[in-house]
Parts: C-alpha cells; structure tokens; sequence
C-alpha cells in the first residue's frame, strides 16, 4: 500500500489522525526527541493516539 493509498483508506473510513513529518530516525531511542506532547502508543513505524 503506497501512502496515498494509505492515506484515503483512513480518509475514506474517517479515521481521526494526524500526520506528522520528522527526520529520518534509525532508532526508538532517537525518536525519543521528536515525540508528541500527546499520549501515543509509539512502535518502530507508527505512533497511534489514546483517546
């Protein structure tokens, strides 16, 4: 599935999301300084909000 894809899937089932773009990041560790002020549940490729 490419991004755009992706992205009209969740659209098109009006999934609630925010996309947020950031620097190549090759470790959870690195990803430690651009994470959201928000609670996220935070793996290698996807950060999902809790309500």
């Amino acid at each position: 599935m490419t991004e755009p894809e992706l992205l009209a899937f969740l659209d098109a089932h009006e999934f609630v999301y925010q996309r947020v773009e950031h620097p190549t990041l090759f470790t959870c560790a690195e990803s430690e300084a651009h994470r959201l002020a928000v609670s996220v549940v935070s793996t290698k490729n996807w950060n999902v909000s809790l309500p």
